[in-house]
């Protein structure tokens, strides 16, 4: 146990390092990343619509399982 907390806390370490000692890069982002990026995000929530649109039903029946179980009785008159 202690050998793996050295050896992670060597690993943090050397990354630290690694990160802070970069050259500057020079570097810039064309107008095109930005709708990439857009574009990305809109599929990625459609996509998760989709899915959740497709097994909607097994959704809904796993968490009235889940909390079927939590609800109180009701008292009958």
């Amino acid at each position: 146990m202690r050998l793996q907390k050295k050896f992670f806390g060597w690993l943090l370490l050397t990354v630290l390092f690694s990160l802070a000692l970069q050259p500057k890069a020079y570097a810039y982002l064309d107008p095109g990343t930005g709708s990439f990026f857009t574009q990305m995000l809109l599929a990625g929530l459609v996509g998760l619509s989709f899915f959740i649109k497709t097994f909607w039903q097994a959704i809904k029946n796993f968490f009235s399982r889940i909390f079927k179980g939590s609800k109180l009785p009701k008292d009958k008159p």
